[in-house]
């Protein structure tokens, strides 16, 4: 599965992961949140994808191998916004506003 850069996609594991790992993180995702796709790349390192998410920033954090960059999340554990889950959460927010 492959997203785009302003894909709306919804956090579908927020489980906090093992290690040393978590610690990198100031902000953290929520289950069942939906968030837009900033970047999307390939991490060669872990052999996964990652998306970076215009609601969710990080303070970088320094890397041996790539210097300072941003923590990212495994893009497995998010799953894309489907067509009409966008139109029910924006029917939603605007009964909320009524």
């Amino acid at each position: 599965m492959s997203f785009k850069v302003g894909q709306k996609i919804i956090c579908v594991d927020d489980s906090i992961p093992y290690g040393e790992v978590f610690r990198d993180f100031s902000y953290w995702i929520k289950k069942d949140q939906v968030y837009t796709v900033r970047r999307y790349y390939y991490m060669s390192l872990l052999d996964t994808y990652a998306v970076l998410l215009n609601e969710v920033r990080n303070p970088p954090i320094e890397n041996s191998l790539l210097g300072k960059v941003e923590p990212a999340f495994r893009a497995e554990r998010f799953r894309p916004l489907e067509e009409d889950e966008i139109e029910l959460k924006e029917t939603k927010e605007l009964e909320e506003v009524l």
